[in-house]
């Protein structure tokens, strides 16, 4: 997605996780050079917002403590439009105060706050020293939130999602390590038609594809010289392509399993690759 912000044009790369444990490995392939992140919880069922606190502890854990003051957390309550709420906006934005993280209330449905709240978020990826005009409390300080998180107990909520964001100004001065698969906006909106069943040429192409390879490297569509690096930059872009929360393409699950085996095969095995390349040049 490219917006404009302070009179700077930005790319902005958005990955809307999964938050099933299944996903974990998923999600944290994703958490290395993200700039932001967005924790959205469903003010009609109460569980999604206890779990909270562990969810910001997997994100700063998996951005490491060397990013993690740079990291910018925002909270989403969302769903607001609906009667039957449980998490009132005064339980909400206390917790979210404690912790020193923005809180929005939002509506995926109508709309509502939608906007103002991603616009604030980039503003702080872009200009972290950015002062907020109400409260100073938007300056967060994520190792307080993790060492927060650290004292609940819970499980994460699989119906939680988060988002991931990474920024880049056009003058080159900050680049992103991922990119969107499809559209520009998240791995859900594809650029391509859907089919009337819900999904994407591309996502069904992704899906066979992984399905009829023959060997672990062409499942990943990488050489047998690949390198860690280049095994794990393919399994990311194929991951979100594929993985049965975003891709409702018959046999997307058995595509998403084979697509981790051979992930696991090919950098359990890289030693003996490396060997061999070696043996070669030598």
């Amino acid at each position: 997605m490219k917006t404009t912000l302070r009179n700077q044009s930005v790319k902005i790369n958005i990955f809307d996780m999964a938050g099933d444990a299944v996903f974990f490995e998923v999600r944290n392939e994703f958490y290395e050079d993200s700039t932001g992140a967005i924790l959205v919880f469903d003010v009609t069922k109460y569980p999604t917002f206890e779990s909270l606190d562990l969810w910001i502890k997997e994100v700063t854990s998996g951005v490491g403590n060397t990013q993690a003051d740079d990291m910018v957390i925002c909270v989403f309550g969302n769903k607001v439009d609906q009667p039957t709420r449980c998490v009132s906006y005064y339980e909400a934005s206390q917790w979210c105060a404690r912790r020193n993280l923005p809180y929005f209330e939002t509506s995926a449905l109508t709309g509502l706050g939608v906007t103002e709240a991603f616009n604030t978020l980039l503003e702080s990826m872009i200009k972290p020293d950015a002062q907020y005009t109400e409260k100073s409390h938007w300056k967060r300080n994520t190792h307080k939130a993790e060492a927060r998180a650290a004292e609940t107990k819970g499980s994460l909520d699989e119906n939680d999602p988060i988002r991931l964001l990474s920024s880049s100004k056009t003058n080159g001065s900050r680049s992103p390590r991922h990119t969107v698969p499809g559209h520009s906006k998240s791995p859900r909106n594809m650029s391509e038609h859907q089919h009337g069943t819900g999904f994407t040429q591309a996502q069904l192409n992704a899906v066979n594809r992984i399905r009829n390879a023959r060997t672990n490297h062409e499942r990943l569509g990488v050489t047998m010289y690949a390198s860690k690096e280049d095994v794990n930059r393919a399994y990311r872009k194929l991951a979100f392509a594929v993985h049965p929360d975003k891709n409702f393409v018959p046999g997307s699950e058995e595509a998403f399993k084979l697509l981790v085996t051979a992930r696991n095969a090919l950098i359990q095995n890289e030693p003996h690759t490396m060997a061999y390349k070696f043996h070669q040049k030598t």
